[in-house]
């Protein structure tokens, strides 16, 4: 619609050739007023070339690889929408989602959604314990309940970003933007959404040592809120 505000949409990407392509192709076709921001985060695949033959799309490349929370903050920089949605690169996090997640906020009823995966049964036995983990971190140490800490679907008022510090790298992204917003007192609302995890060799590239940085960034940012 003519009056729809603007989203943008910034899309981390890293070597996701096999799925980048249907991926735009399904957010063409979505009503509303959007703004395509890929980030390439120096992939050595085709996904760059397919990308180019999208040109509403805006295509940001890194030099090197930096990891996810670098992608999504080069994104944030030239962003143009008043709302923000971070959506992965794969197709594990439906475009369908979409309209749900930032109907809230069009809606004034709120400044952040996240969409919370409620289909546990098809989690892997290791990311379903990551999610329980960092939900459960953020909630002892900083007294905010928010079940999805780390779910791929996050859509923020632009507003609600500004002059936020995020220093974090790789896949903590999610656990830092969630308690700086805790620490600003900016309530997180969850929506139930459609979820279809991918293994590791269908290109999932979260890994154990992701989950001690993501542990590692929770903890760093209790121990700056205390002073220490």
């Amino acid at each position: 619609m003519v009056n729809d505000p603007l989203v943008t949409i910034i899309i981390p990407m890293y070597n996701e050739s096999a799925t980048i392509g249907e991926l735009l192709s399904r957010l063409t076709k979505l009503e509303g007023s959007y703004e395509v921001i890929v980030v390439d985060d120096a992939s050595t695949d085709s996904g760059n070339e397919i990308v180019c033959k999208y040109p509403e799309v805006k295509l940001l490349t890194h030099s090197e690889n930096l990891g996810k929370s670098d992608a999504i903050q080069s994104g944030l920089k030239v962003a143009s929408g008043d709302i923000i949605l971070i959506q992965d690169a794969d197709l594990e996090y439906p475009t369908t989602n979409i309209p749900k997640l930032i109907r809230p906020i069009i809606n004034n009823e709120t400044s952040v959604v996240y969409g919370k995966r409620v289909n546990t049964g098809s989690f892997l036995p290791i990311s379903l314990i990551a999610k329980f983990t960092i939900s459960r971190l953020v909630y002892l140490l900083f007294g905010k309940s928010v079940e999805d800490v780390n779910t791929g679907h996050k859509v923020f008022k632009k507003t609600c970003l500004d002059g936020v510090l995020l220093s974090s790298k790789r896949f903590s992204f999610c656990a830092e933007v969630t308690i700086r917003l805790i620490q600003n007192s900016v309530k997180i609302h969850e929506v139930p959404i459609d979820y279809f995890p991918r293994t590791k060799n269908e290109g999932k590239k979260i890994s154990y040592f992701d989950g001690f940085g993501i542990v590692k960034t929770i903890f760093s940012l209790k121990l700056q809120k205390s002073g220490k």
